[in-house]
């Protein structure tokens, strides 16, 4: 159930009360006028953190970069929580009164005395850009509706929050300095017993207790389970009853009592036992890491004389970066430990303190080696690939844009597969296409504008998003197209390359006559043949549809090299089959030019078949082998897929379930010449632990890849 909440109305109780306007009494704490001023207080810090970040976030000539920056700090002072809103709210009263310009006036000159003194410079040079009327208000705020200081806080309540509130005797501590007057008052009558805790009272707390980390997941928590306790449910009221004036002393403490009670009650509603259970665990009195939210990541790698590079490096963490992404940081950890590389060559005169992250702290000193220290060329391969990994990775997180660099981009993320676990004959397919690509006449500029960097956080995955978008749109060779095909069939869509173990085979030709260009061969007969009355007869005979059947199985294409030697065979094939055709077929075959234009290549279709030879491997009882001869076994498939040799001259289309197909395989293997001595005798022990049943009756898997 979504929680009901609204500016007037807590715990079933209106805050708006002709009544509750007088003065109270100087020896009572007044628990409703506590909420009616924590409650405007945080409304307050809202519309302060959207009047500010809405001025931040809107492209304008008219603001300074030194206002721009003073307010930028001040926004994120609020939003933090750092600044004790709670000792602002008495100036609402006036601000109602006047317009925006006075009211950002009025609102900074009380901030100037109690806020944070690191803002002091950040206030004055607000404060004296509105004394001088430097700041064009009507220009960067709307009056019609937008955002303003006042936004959902009653006019009726306004006069309230001028009566004082009467608490025992002061608190002292760094704690209260940070938390503010109010809080700490509160949390001072809390532990005299003067005040009892309340669902709307820790629903107030929540959101104005100061934290260490602003994570979005925690501070939506934190609201949802604000309003869910103003509403002072019956059900939730057993988690608060039993906290003690002494666990109440400390303003987290007792927060955490109350959500880890909360979390684990089994009549509550689901959301509000996950929503307390997150927001208990985040609950925690500041910490350093409140003004350098990098301060928890950051300190273990820099706070001493040296730089923690195993610390440093687990900014690499699987699952987040491929598995040879893994294996490079290790490499290039163990060359740092080792000195393979020399750091102090590339770090002369760096300052890694001006780096506040850990991957733009990595990011940096990569760099520098890149550019300032001679290594070995593997070595700097695996250097740039994780160079290439950290910086899409890093641009993808903060969202930011980079500079579009065109083909120097495609040679960026195509170098990722140059990595010393991609195999070989990926790294050669690979630089084969960028070559290719280069030459072809595409406006890079163009494509990274479709397909961002910062949007894509795996450099070869934006490789392989790229080619199918490529290969979509047909604007390269037929050869290059090819090429892609091959390429992208060996990557899965991330980009790295797939598990299976794969076969290919190509055939010379595709002996299916319906996809030949009719047009490709009728241009044997030379230009003046179409206006022969016996030409359109011939080419709507051939597109009939009825020549593969006649021509059948026997045909051989692939002793036809050229359109007129081909054509002249079909000719001279059909003419005796077909007597109704005969005497046309017999005049064109006499007029077919053999040289000239019937010397033009024949444009056959081309097919590659493609098999999953881990799946057919499964044909293979791998119980009855030795670990040796296992070993040697899929070294051996391993090879094969990568040595196109093994299969050119192998027919796939025989055998059509997996323990045949192995035999025929393995059977094939042991004709050929370039087959090693030690592979032909481990064929020889696993042949006979192949099975034609189970495993081995399972059908046979073989892709065709059609192209021309």
């Amino acid at each position: 159930m979504v929680p009901q909440s609204s500016p007037q109305l807590y715990g079933g109780i209106s805050l708006i009360q002709p009544g509750r306007i007088l003065r109270p009494q100087q020896t009572t704490v007044d628990p409703f006028l506590t909420l009616v001023k924590l409650r405007v207080a945080a409304l307050l810090r809202d519309n302060m953190v959207n009047v500010f970040g809405s001025i931040i976030n809107k492209p304008h000539t008219s603001l300074s970069l030194d206002l721009y920056a003073a307010l930028y700090d001040i926004y994120q002072a609020t939003r933090l929580r750092r600044i004790r809103v709670s000792e602002l709210i008495h100036v609402l009263d006036r601000m109602a009164r006047v317009d925006t310009h006075s009211q950002f006036l009025l609102l900074f000159t009380e901030l100037e005395k109690m806020a944070p003194k690191y803002l002091m410079v950040a206030l004055s040079t607000w404060l004296r850009a509105l004394r001088q009327s430097k700041v064009p208000m009507y220009q960067i705020i709307r009056l019609d509706g937008g955002v303003n200081f006042l936004e959902g806080i009653e006019p009726s309540l306004l006069r309230q929050l001028h009566y004082p509130l009467y608490y025992p005797a002061v608190m002292e501590g760094s704690l209260c300095f940070s938390l503010g007057k109010l809080l700490c008052d509160v949390a001072r009558a809390l532990r005299y017993g003067n005040m009892r805790i309340s669902q709307p009272l820790l629903a107030c707390l929540l959101l104005h207790l100061p934290v260490s980390t602003f994570l979005p997941e925690v501070e939506e928590a934190t609201r949802y389970i604000s309003d869910v306790l103003f509403e002072n449910r019956t059900s939730l009221e057993f988690s608060i009853q039993n906290i003690s004036h002494r666990e109440s002393q400390d303003l987290y403490e007792m927060g955490r009592l109350i959500l880890s009670e909360l979390s684990s009650q089994p009549g509550a509603p689901k959301t509000v036992r996950e929503t307390s259970g997150i927001v208990m665990e985040y609950l925690r009195k500041p910490s350093y890491q409140m003004f350098n939210p990098n301060f928890e990541r950051m300190s273990p790698i820099v706070k001493g004389k040296d730089t923690d590079y195993n610390t440093l490096f687990k900014v690499i963490t699987r699952g987040e970066y491929p598995q040879d992404v893994l294996e490079a940081r290790d490499v290039i950890l163990a060359a740092l430990t080792n000195k393979t590389i020399n750091l102090d060559l590339a770090l002369k005169g760096f300052v890694r303190h001006d780096y506040t992250r850990p991957e733009e702290l990595l990011i940096a000193i990569i760099d520098r080696i890149r550019r300032r220290v001679e290594i070995p060329v593997q070595l700097a391969d695996t250097l740039n690939l994780i160079y290439v990994h950290l910086k899409l990775k890093f641009a993808a997180f903060t969202g930011e844009a980079r500079p579009n660099r065109g083909i120097s981009d495609l040679t960026m993320i195509f170098d990722t597969f140059k990595s010393p676990g991609i195999p070989d004959t990926i790294k050669n397919d690979s630089r084969e296409i960028l070559k290719g690509l280069r030459e072809e006449p595409i406006d890079w500029s163009d494509i990274f504008h479709k397909f961002p960097k910062h949007e894509n956080s795996r450099p070869r995955q934006l490789v392989v998003t790229i080619l199918n978008h490529l290969s979509a749109v047909g604007q390269l060779s037929i050869r290059l197209g090819s090429q892609l095909k091959e390429f992208l069939r060996l990557l899965d869509e991330n980009g790295e390359v797939r598990n299976c173990l794969v076969i290919s085979c190509p055939s010379p030709i595709l002996p299916i006559p319906d996809n030949l260009n009719v047009d490709d061969l009728l241009g044997a007969l030379g230009p003046e043949a179409v206006n022969e009355p016996k030409f359109s007869t011939l080419k709507n005979y051939l597109n009939g549809g009825e020549m593969p059947a006649l021509l059948g199985p026997e045909f051989k294409f692939s002793t036809h090299r050229t359109n007129g030697e081909l054509l002249k065979a079909i000719l001279e094939h059909i003419s005796p089959r077909e007597p109704y055709m005969k005497d046309v077929l017999s005049y064109w075959a006499s007029k077919v030019l053999l040289e000239g234009v019937g010397a033009k290549p024949v444009r056959y279709t081309m097919v590659t078949k493609t098999v999953d030879l881990t799946n057919v491997s499964k044909a293979l009882d791998h119980n009855l082998l030795t670990k040796e001869v296992a070993d040697r076994f899929y070294s051996f498939l391993s090879t094969a897929t990568r040595d196109p040799s093994y299969a050119e001259s192998f027919e796939m289309d025989g055998h059509i379930t997996r323990g045949p197909f192995l035999r025929a395989f393995l059977e094939h293997v042991l004709t050929l010449k370039i087959t090693d001595p030690r592979d032909r005798e481990m064929i020889g022990r696993v042949i006979p632990y192949i099975r034609d049943t189970g495993e081995g009756a399972e059908p046979v898997d073989i892709d065709n890849v059609v192209y021309e």
